[in-house]
This record gives C-alpha cells, structure tokens and sequence, in this order.
C-alpha cells in the first residue's frame, strides 16, 4: 500500500477515535449532570452542581493504536 493511502488510513483512524472520545466525555458529563438532579435539594445546589459537572475535567485520550 503506498504511504499517502496509509497515512489517510491512520488519519481516518484518528479522527473516528477523537470522535469516540468526544461522546465518551459527553455522556460523562451528562451522566453527572443526571446524578446532580436526583441529589440537589435547591434550584442554586442544582444549577451549581449540573454546571460542575459539565465543566469539570475529564481525561480526553486520544491513542494512535488501536
């Protein structure tokens, strides 16, 4: 296989692999944010508890094999 079709492969590879990882920190963050509803107890625990939970840190890793 010539490199230029190799390389589009891996970039291929790449890009579907950020992609899973952009859902996967997605459904983490909606998953917090699902769990902060069912334990808030007011309207400003709430709001500061689903904010946290979408803004918080989460380890996006992006791996060159597969």
């Amino acid at each position: 296989m010539p490199s230029k079709i190799i390389n589009t492969v891996d970039a291929v590879e790449v890009a579907a692999k950020i992609a899973i990882d952009k859902h996967g920190w997605a459904l983490s963050a909606l998953s917090e944010a699902a769990a902060a509803l069912a334990r808030a107890d007011s309207q400003d625990l709430l709001i500061q508890e689903v904010c946290g939970a979408i803004a918080a840190p989460r380890p996006l890793c992006v791996g060159l094999g597969w």
